[in-house]
């Protein structure tokens, strides 16, 4: 109690308390936009992204370009945070030096979870091509299984029973879900314009491993070696570039070569393309100023909104199965984040103890 009295309350005399109300409300402040941007970039590129693989245009973008390009602009908004870190330009690339230059070993140790993470932008396009937006979002809640298993095997993540009864529900979610992309097809046109539900589960499963292994290991180097997660982003993107582009020039170099880099490019594909990049810089500014729980409300909130904009964008129909599966798999994640809190607040709690 008394740590908590000289911690949570301010000091008794002539000193000004207000600084700490001031010092809350701007850290609540941030975490609930941090929250709101992030319950709009979720919504927005699985619409965004849809759209763009959808709409009627004369010569279809390239989705490993858009790959690339949205590398180079993590890379750009990455070193402009660690400038900012630290305090000039010849800092930031004195910093990068130390950590790249110096240390080869451990930045080839960053391509891992950075050729993981140009598989799976590339293959979110071809999940997106394939899927709903509704259907895609929740499938890709698969994501919270992967990282939660890999983080057993390579954090040592010790998982409890509520964990394992939210991972239950959300496979029963999700297969719900599923069943209700192939209750109806239809055909000709019309199953064309839906693409193949079977390929884009394909998509979404090699996705979420990749993406789970890639968050895991990233998180691991970042627990266990120094640089900030700034610098590490850098260093992730330099090689998703080279990754990114070798995989333009073994895949659609001969279109690149006969349209260009940028063809068939729209405001609407550089929507998709900054929306993809910023979202997992998002992602780290929400873990630093909000919590599991409060994230995994706003992952919950953008899948219904993006169901909602597709029933009148895309004519998505929300059958009773894929309803069923939605409530589970949302639940899922909600009980996941709980189990999470409930579980950060007694090591807390002990660790207080002590």
């Amino acid at each position: 109690m008394k740590a908590d009295t000289e911690e949570g309350q301010p000091l008794k005399g002539n000193e000004p308390s207000s600084p700490v109300p001031a010092a809350t409300s701007a850290s609540s402040t941030l975490k609930y936009m941090a929250l709101l941007v992030l319950v709009l970039q979720n919504a927005l590129l699985a619409l965004v992204m849809r759209y763009s693989q959808v709409v009627p245009t004369p010569t279809r973008y390239l989705a490993t370009t858009a790959v690339f390009t949205g590398e180079l602009l993590k890379l750009a908004a990455s070193f402009f945070l660690v400038v900012v870190e630290s305090g000039s330009v010849a800092g930031a690339l004195s910093t990068l030096k130390t950590y790249t230059v110096d240390q080869p070993v451990e930045f080839l140790s960053v391509g891992v979870p950075s050729l993981l993470y140009v598989l799976q932008n590339n293959l979110a396009f071809l999940a997106t091509a394939n899927l709903e937006p509704a259907p895609y979002q929740l499938l890709y809640q698969l994501k919270i299984f992967t990282t939660a298993v890999l983080s057993v095997f390579l954090l040592g993540k010790v998982m409890t029973a509520k964990h394992w009864q939210a991972l239950l529900v959300l496979f029963v979610g999700v297969g719900c879900v599923q069943l209700s992309t192939l209750e109806d097809k239809g055909d000709g046109a019309a199953a064309a314009a839906k693409g193949d539900p079977l390929l884009g589960l394909f998509a979404v499963l090699v996705a979420v491993t990749s993406s789970g292994l890639a968050g895991v290991w990233f998180e691991k180097i970042l627990k266990q070696k120094p640089g900030s997660v700034w610098v590490r982003n850098v260093q992730m993107s330099l090689i998703s570039l080279v990754i990114a582009g070798l995989s333009v020039y073994a895949k659609d170099w001969p279109q690149v070569t006969r349209h260009g880099f940028f063809s068939g490019y729209s405001a609407v594909v550089w929507a998709v393309i900054v929306l993809q990049a910023g979202g997992g810089m998002l992602v780290a500014v929400v873990v630093k100023y909000a919590d599991n729980i409060l994230k995994g409300f706003a992952t919950s909130l953008s899948t219904v909104l993006s169901t909602v904009v597709s029933v009148s964008l895309f004519g998505f129909v929300v059958s009773p199965l894929f309803l069923a599966g939605a409530v589970l798999v949302l639940g899922s994640a909600f009980l996941y984040n709980s189990a999470d809190g409930a579980q950060k607040a007694a090591a807390g709690g002990k660790a207080g103890q002590v």
